[in-house]
């Protein structure tokens, strides 16, 4: 009974999904195993399936994800802004306003089955937990799906505790099983909310950022440089050389996107022949930039022939949260 499932959460470890009332079915089942002293060894299975007649009732007090259809205030983390995700927000990018390269690049970057997923991908919880366990319980770099990383910049803090990455997966089951917010609505908030470097929230901070533009103007060079910055945005002052030319590892990993993208049908042949890993920094950005302040990194693939089936899962050395 999903009512005894939900009742059966401890609240010291599922806070935001205290109180939810349900009707219906639900069978969950988990298998986990973790040896600390072989981290990346750990295995994780997971599955949750729910009955015709399933649906939540009410939400308790912790979490409200219907809050993802209206205009809300959207408090960053550890940041002292604040603002509105919606049309009285001045530097609100609506949907229909931001360029196509932006989610096809940022699905391809992320999330490479963000369109037909139901929110989560057991194998990102796993790296998650080894990551955990690894790090002695301070870090991790799961591949979290987008509806993920927006349940967790939305609903959670950023604690890295395992316990916040099973409630953060079970709040998304929930979005996305009952059709909270559709796909198209989650990641507009998603490109509005998520940073892009210091204190620069959403797209259209970004694009004016970067390259003093606004987001309709962007090439699909300058779209793809902002989705390489998203798994790692205090880090682009170090994507360029002392000749102001992204860094080799930056470069290859580039060309991996778009090359991924043409065979994905996300871009024309011509719109590929057209994208080069270089792009001149026009906005505010360009003060901060730290050419060759740090060493090139070393990559063991050839831009050009490469049999990774999904970018967004692959492993080090590619930023965190890949």
């Amino acid at each position: 009974d999903a009512q005894v499932m939900f009742d059966a959460l401890p609240q010291a470890l599922f806070p935001k999904l205290q109180g939810i009332a349900a009707k219906g079915k639900l069978k969950f089942s988990m298998r986990l195993l973790a040896d600390k002293a072989r981290p990346w060894a750990t295995q994780f299975r997971a599955s949750l399936q729910r009955s015709p007649d399933f649906r939540v009732t009410s939400w308790g007090d912790g979490f409200s994800p219907g809050l993802l259809n209206t205009e809300f205030i959207y408090r960053p983390y550890q940041s002292p802004r604040s603002f509105q995700v919606g049309p009285s927000e001045p530097m609100f990018t609506p949907y229909a306003e931001i360029p196509t390269y932006i989610p096809k690049g940022i699905v391809t970057t992320e999330d490479a089955t963000f369109w037909s997923h139901q929110g989560f991908y057991p194998e990102a919880v796993r790296q998650a937990v080894a990551g955990v366990i690894a790090s002695g319980g301070t870090g991790g770099k799961g591949g979290s799906t987008i509806s993920q990383q927006l349940v967790k910049n939305v609903f959670l803090n950023r604690d890295r505790l395992v316990a916040r990455k099973l409630e953060e997966a079970l709040m998304t089951w929930l979005i996305e099983t009952l059709r909270v917010s559709s796909k198209q609505r989650m990641m507009e908030v998603y490109l509005n909310v998520i940073e892009w470097g210091p204190e620069i929230y959403g797209i259209r901070e970004a694009a004016g950022f970067y390259f003093d533009k606004f987001p309709g103007e962007l090439t699909l060079s300058e779209c793809l440089y902002l989705c390489l910055i998203v798994p790692a945005p205090k880090s682009f002052p170090y994507f360029f050389n002392e000749f102001g030319e992204f860094r080799s590892d930056r470069a290859r990993y580039f060309n991996l996107i778009a090359n991924t993208m043409l065979r994905r049908g996300l871009i024309t042949e011509e719109e590929r022949m057209n994208a080069a890993p270089f792009v001149q920094l026009t906005g505010p950005a360009r003060e901060l930039v730290k050419f060759s302040a740090r060493p090139t990194d070393t990559l063991n693939f050839d831009p050009g022939e490469f049999e990774i089936e999904d970018p967004s899962l692959m492993g080090p050395p590619l930023p965190p949260e890949m």
